[in-house]
């Protein structure tokens, strides 16, 4: 499904979802380098097709969230303090 599915479909979605609050700001993308359900090409694609920047996290595949905690905390922590 995941490959399959084209996300830049949902560009319009996400743009709304990141406008809503009247602060325009573009998505952010972390992505496993080691990710084999959803290789890192896939994201990197996404994020050209947003023209946002990809952020690739070492040592993770798929499961990012409990494989690099620290390192992902770190990004969406600094997403959020410059998004606000």
């Amino acid at each position: 499904y995941y490959q399959a599915h084209d996300w830049l479909q949902d560009l319009e979605q996400v743009q709304k979802c990141y406008t809503e609050s009247g602060k325009s700001r573009a998505p952010l993308i972390l992505h496993g380098i080691e990710d084999q359900i959803i290789p890192i090409s896939c994201g990197q694609d996404l994020a050209n097709g947003w023209n946002v920047p990809l952020v690739a996290v070492p040592e993770a595949s798929h499961m990012i969230f409990l494989e690099q905690p620290v390192v992902v905390a770190r990004h969406v922590l600094d997403y959020m303090s410059v998004s606000q």
